[in-house]
């Protein structure tokens, strides 16, 4: 920007701070200047209510980070919907994270409370189904979508998988179902969400054979991206036949028994996009800080292709030290969403020099400079999926 365009910018960004615009973000483009007036638009949030589990699952990011385990306040809770309340553009409050929100000990009461002060919200759990039953009626009168993780049917498959805590799963959806019917409710609709690897792929037909008889909607498959690496074997990705996961889903008129089935892709394309940018969502984990998606959510290790990267947390702000929709609005915030929507970053994945090169070992910095980098995310690949 040279200098007389810089002063009429700062002229410009004088007056609108005495409008009710308040301020502006300047983003100096090569051949254009885009000026973006913060907004308190959140429409989605994720809060992590614990970061614990109940379950040791061979694929659980959880098996490669060193953080403490913990569970956020009730009276922490309490504050962030109070936060919560300043964000007119709300529609949508997601209890996930990479904890199971059913072990908090105070569940019940952060449903119940949530439900309450915002009758109007669509409110949604992921879950690993194993603590369902013992909150069927909590479930059915405040949920609009439970998603459930069931990567198999058979026994041996999911203890090798999740352990023998996790066979109960589809009994309790079972059970669920058949309790929703007795005293016909239709909430919350059942997704399931299925962890694609070479392990369990051929369980898939029998997953989608009993998904009526659940009362599942719709099937999530994702691919497995590998946090330790003894798994590295079990991706189903990008080497090998690009349809491997599609062989094993059936197609047919079959109105009847009809479900949505949500594919992965299994191949890198030129295509990248983020939707937690596009749906206006971030993450609040469970000490209160804001990321801008799970994969910036904590310090992990993973495998792609072999190569091993390590991707640190990136917060913007804490809920504990500054209000939601301020952090939200920060021009470092507000920056960071308008690069990711123009997907502005390098391909590291198939970029010919990856295996010598240093940046693509972390997403603190890339070849263009960015940081925090998305250049290797293979969520914006649409290769591993979040609900």
């Amino acid at each position: 920007m040279d200098k007389e365009l810089h002063k009429l910018v700062e002229k410009v960004k004088e007056k609108i701070a005495q409008s009710p615009l308040g301020k502006i973000v300047v983003i100096d483009e090569v051949d254009h200047i885009l000026i973006i007036p913060p907004k308190p638009d959140i429409r989605k949030v994720y809060v992590e209510l614990t970061n614990k589990c109940n379950l040791n699952c061979q694929m659980c990011i959880r098996r490669s980070w060193l953080e403490s385990l913990e569970e956020m306040p009730l009276e922490d809770y309490m504050k962030l919907l109070d936060q919560l309340e300043e964000l007119p553009e709300l529609k949508t409050i997601v209890f996930g994270g990479l904890g199971e929100p059913t072990i908090h000990p105070k569940f019940k009461e952060i449903v119940e409370e949530t439900k309450s002060r915002f009758p109007n919200i669509e409110l949604i759990m992921t879950t690993n189904g194993t603590l369902i039953d013992k909150f069927q009626d909590l479930i059915i009168d405040n949920f609009d979508y439970m998603i459930v993780s069931i990567d198999a049917v058979n026994e041996d498959t999911i203890q090798n998988i999740r352990g023998p805590q996790a066979c109960k799963v589809i009994d309790n959806l079972r059970k669920f179902a058949e309790h929703r019917n007795k005293i016909r409710k239709f909430t919350p609709w059942i997704w399931a969400e299925f962890v694609a690897m070479k392990q369990n792929i051929e369980e898939l037909p029998k997953l989608l054979a009993i998904a009526k008889d659940l009362q599942i909607k719709k099937i999530m498959i994702t691919n497995m991206l590998p946090y330790t690496s003894d798994i590295i074997n079990e991706s189903l990705y990008p080497q090998g036949d690009p349809t491997e996961i599609y062989k094993w889903i059936p197609v047919g008129p079959d109105l009847k028994n009809y479900i949505q089935i949500n594919v992965a892709d299994t191949q890198i394309r030129t295509e990248r996009s983020c939707s937690f940018i596009k749906n206006k969502a971030c993450v609040i984990t469970v000490n209160g800080d804001v990321t801008p998606c799970y994969n910036f959510a904590h310090t992990y290790r993973s495998y792609i292709k072999g190569y091993e990267k390590t991707v640190y947390k990136h917060s913007f702000g804490n809920i504990h030290k500054e209000q939601l929709k301020d952090i939200w609005m920060k021009e470092e915030y507000v920056r960071f969403r308008h690069k990711v929507a123009d997907f502005n970053f390098p391909s590291c994945i198939d970029c010919p020099t990856r295996e010598g090169c240093s940046y693509a070992n972390t997403n603190e910095v890339d070849c263009y400079g960015n940081t925090p980098s998305c250049a290797e995310c293979l969520w914006s690949r649409d290769i591993v999926r979040c609900p």
